[in-house]
Formats: structure tokens, sequence, C-alpha cells
């Protein structure tokens, strides 16, 4: 929905009443007791976007509304202010990019329209923020070929094929990682599985996940959560039998560690960008935590910790999404500035 329609949106449910209109211009009325004239107008489709404009709208406007004058009429044009002097009173202008509004002398009768018209503005400042966030971001969409996930799910099973049974040389322990310095197997263990069982379900749930998680965030930004987030957990395992939580001989293996970082990334990428789907996505990652849970082979540290270090992951990437974000946004303005003044 844009600036314009938003705005007339709000007026028409804080009952403002529609009485006319142009190509380009909406003419509404106050619900007060003696109504004022309000008129919208894109200034990218109408010639309103200079100061003849603004006068031939109010002309227009007084001739569908008897009685009132000049100084009753509120004229708001959407688009560039170039051509636009603001010498005549109650004419307000929303830039292209909607980050400021510029206005002449508003009378003060108006000011509730205004207060609708900076919380339209602010409003979809931010819905076109996270737009541009997301659009910003690869893969938002449903073709998107999800190789990463395939290629992850290639490496486990090449892996298991060819290390069968070496999970003490390749999984983790306290002792073996904490205690003898193998960091090593905090990306090795990750690829290693107990079974073909155990395989055959983390595959299934990688897949599963992963293509739903690489159409949010792109292939690239997957496999950082997938490795992180894997890492994190196997880490935070580790050093549970430091504290006594954990036996410090007992190995870890498998992928789950960093299936359930992308869950949590899913479920964070969720809250921050769609929270509409919240509902969903917290029952699914609810649901299986607790699945996962209640088999006595199941390492449910690395499980939780994996999931955890996945939220973590997926809140810096979108942190700095954010900051990339604002960063080609103030260029854009700039840019935009200093052109305008060169014109």
């Amino acid at each position: 929905m844009s600036r314009m329609h938003y705005f007339i949106h709000e007026l028409t449910t804080n009952g403002y009443r529609k009485c006319g209109g142009t190509v380009g211009a909406e003419y509404f009325c106050t619900p007060d007791k003696i109504p004022l004239g309000i008129v919208v107008c894109d200034g990218n489709l109408t010639s309103v976007a200079s100061d003849e404009g603004v006068k031939r709208v109010r002309q227009y406007f007084k001739n569908n509304v008897h009685g009132m004058k000049d100084n009753d009429i509120l004229v708001i044009v959407f688009g560039s202010k170039k051509n636009i002097s603001l010498e005549a009173e109650n004419t307000a202008i929303v830039d292209d990019m909607g980050r400021k509004i510029e206005d002449s002398q508003v009378d003060h009768r108006f000011s509730k329209t205004m207060s609708l018209l900076k919380k339209s503005t602010i409003i979809t400042k931010e819905a076109d923020k996270k737009q541009n966030i997301a659009m910003h971001r690869i893969g938002l969409h449903e073709e998107y070929v999800c190789w990463t996930v395939w290629g992850l799910a290639v490496i486990n099973i090449l892996f298991f094929m060819n290390h069968i049974g070496m999970t003490n040389i390749y999984g983790i322990s306290t002792e073996t990682v904490l205690m003898k310095g193998q960091s090593y197997r905090l990306l090795t263990h990750m690829f290693m599985h107990g079974g073909m069982t155990h395989i055959l379900m983390n595959m299934i749930s990688l897949l599963y996940i992963g293509r739903m998680l690489t159409k949010r965030v792109g292939n690239s930004n997957l496999v950082i959560i997938y490795l992180v987030g894997g890492i994190i957990g196997g880490y935070i395992t580790c050093y549970m039998g430091i504290i006594g939580m954990r036996n410090m001989e007992l190995f870890t293996v498998g992928a789950s560690g960093s299936i359930f970082s992308l869950l949590g990334a899913l479920l964070v990428d969720v809250l921050m960008n769609t929270p509409e789907q919240k509902k969903a996505i917290i029952k699914y990652c609810a649901v299986t935590l607790l699945t996962s849970s209640m088999s006595r082979h199941v390492d449910v540290s690395c499980h939780v910790f994996g999931f955890l270090g996945g939220c973590l992951v997926m809140y810096v990437i979108n942190m700095l999404n954010q900051i990339h974000y604002e960063a080609v946004t103030i260029r854009s303005t700039k840019k935009q500035e200093r052109m305008s003044k060169e014109v």
C-alpha cells in the first residue's frame, strides 16, 4: 500500500467523508460540526506539483463544496516539491521517499489531520524498510534453488559412508574437545552419524527445514547458520561436562545440532520479518524440541544449544542487514538531495 493510499485509508477510518475528486486527487471533508476541506494529491500523476496546481485544486474543491474559503482547505501533495514554493498557507508535501513532511503555515484546525499524516508516514516507512531489507536478501521467493541444502545432505551422506564406526575419532566429548584441544571435532561431528536411521532422520529434517530457511535468507547465510550454530551447540554441550552436567567421556555425533540451529534461525527470522506467521512457527519449534527429547539416545543439550546458537546467528545477520539497508538509504538520500540542488 502506497503512502498516499495508506493516508486515505486513515482518513476514511477516522470518519473523514469523501466529497469528490479528480485524476490523482481526492477530496475529503473533516468530521467536524463545521467541516474543513482536505485535498490529497499525487504529485507524480497530476500537474498539482506547482503553486498554480495547488491553487487550481483549491478552486476545484470550492466549486464542489460551497461555502468554503481558501484557508478552510488543506492541500497535501505526495511527490516532489521542486516546483512548489510553499508560500500559500495550509499546504503540506510528503517527499518521494516519505522521509519528511514539509508544510507552510498550517492552521491549528488541521492538527488532527496532520497527526494522521505523520502516523501514516511513520508506518509506511517501517513497512518499506522491512520490504526493502527482504528484497536485498537473496532467495525470498518460492522457486529459489536450494543448492546448499542438497550439498550439505550429500556431504553428510558421503562422510557417513566413508567413516562408519569412527565416532571416537570424529565425535565430540568434553575430554577430547576441551581437555585435549581437538577443536576440529566441533566441525566433523556435525557430519558424522551413528547409523542408517540416525542419518536418514537427520537428512529428512535438513531438507525440510533447510529449504524453508534458504528461501528466506539465501544459500550463503544458510551455510553460515548451519556451521556456526552447530559449532556453538557442540562447544556448549562439551562445556556441560566441565560443570558436571554431562559425562566427560560421552561422545556426540550427528547433524541434529546444526539442523536445530536452522530451526532457531527460522524462528528468529519469522519473528523479526514476518510476525504474522509466528503462531505456526512457535508451535512447530515447540513440538520439534519436545519430540526430539523423548528418546534416551538423543543428546538434548546439543539440540537446545544448537537451537539457541541458530537464534543468535540469525539475529546478528538480520541486524547487519538492517545496518546495511540504513547505510544504503542514507547514501541514496544524500545523492537525491545533491541532485535536487543541482537541478
